[in-house]
């Protein structure tokens, strides 16, 4: 979103509409909006108000004023709609669809490895203010959605057409990934090595995530709610980690499966207890205690709403 002028320049538009205020680099509000029309469960950073129809008529608005050749739309957030209960789903899918009625569309979906799709994830909502679990307990709770490609390729393919899906492995390495991108798009890449090294959304460090996760954890009042964040239900018994065994192998088969029928060689999952296991030592080592002065500071986020809907949304999981 830093280059949109040498973009616009080649003939593509990355839009200024449904950007929210917690990622203006992104247009999640696209999928989010459309998630609050229909109740669906947001992510915690999202606030925005602004509904499903006043996003869509904006998006509508910039397309038709543009006289690019093509338009970019980009969010991780598209992912989450195969989590969506088929009725809702089937509602989502037409609303989406009529958006984009009378254009081409093209979707460039990325797939990245189980294992580095959940360590990159945890890391991520570890920089929100709010508490969050161990790394064992976040994939015990993860919805096998999130680490099956298939579904995704299944809903886009359903609608705009199987070859309207284009399927790549996720690179991590910044210049093979950004020339890539942009060369599916018929684009050159004009940008200096320095830019494409850029960090629009840099992992925290790891080093220091378990003592601020904890800071947050004893921060709140009740000795129940920080229960929730301390303790690992995956490893509280023998039945439960026969439990995330079996989510490990079912998410490995689908993973590996996909891979093999879109072609994608060489991808497997690394996806394993051992590997849980050794990552969770690493970013929540058990020897972490935070100061007593962090464990009385009481954050303000807790009282805020959405620290209370992600507490309940948590505790209902247990239940």
């Amino acid at each position: 979103h830093q280059h949109q002028a040498e973009l616009l320049e080649q003939g593509l538009c990355y839009l200024q509409s449904a950007r929210p205020a917690g990622a203006p680099h992104s247009h999640s509000a696209l999928p989010l909006s459309l998630f609050n029309k229909y109740a669906a469960f947001t992510p915690q950073w999202y606030a925005e108000t602004e509904p499903f129809g006043k996003t869509a008529q904006a998006i509508r608005s910039e397309l038709e004023a543009s006289e690019a050749e093509s338009f970019l739309i980009s969010s991780e957030e598209l992912f989450r709609f195969p989590s969506l209960p088929e009725a809702v789903l089937v509602k989502a899918r037409e609303d989406f669809s009529r958006l984009l009625a009378d254009y081409e569309v093209a979707v460039i979906m990325y797939v990245r490895e189980p294992l580095s799709f959940a360590k990159s994830w945890y890391n991520q909502i570890n920089k929100s203010p709010l508490p969050c679990g161990r790394f064992s307990n976040f994939v015990y709770y993860l919805q096998h959605t999130y680490m099956n490609p298939e579904v995704n390729a299944r809903f886009w393919r359903k609608m705009f057409g199987d070859d309207a899906l284009i399927i790549r492995p996720y690179t991590s390495n910044p210049d093979k990934h950004i020339d890539a991108f942009l060369a599916l798009m018929g684009i050159t890449s004009s940008m200096p090595a320095a830019a494409k090294t850029d960090r629009i959304n840099p992992g925290r460090n790891e080093g220091s995530l378990e003592a601020d996760r904890l800071a947050k954890v004893y921060s709140l009042s009740s000795i129940a709610e920080r229960e929730v964040f301390l303790r690992s239900d995956a490893l509280k018994s023998t039945a439960a980690i026969a439990e995330l065994k079996q989510k490990i192998d079912t998410i490995n088969t689908r993973f590996n499966k996909f891979c093999d029928d879109e072609g994608l060689t060489g991808m497997r999952s690394k996806l394993t207890l051992e590997e849980i296991l050794v990552h969770e030592e690493k970013v929540n080592q058990r020897l972490v205690q935070p100061g007593w002065h962090l464990r009385r500071f009481h954050y303000r986020a807790v009282n805020h709403p959405t620290a209370v809907k992600l507490i309940n949304f948590v505790k209902r999981l247990k239940a």
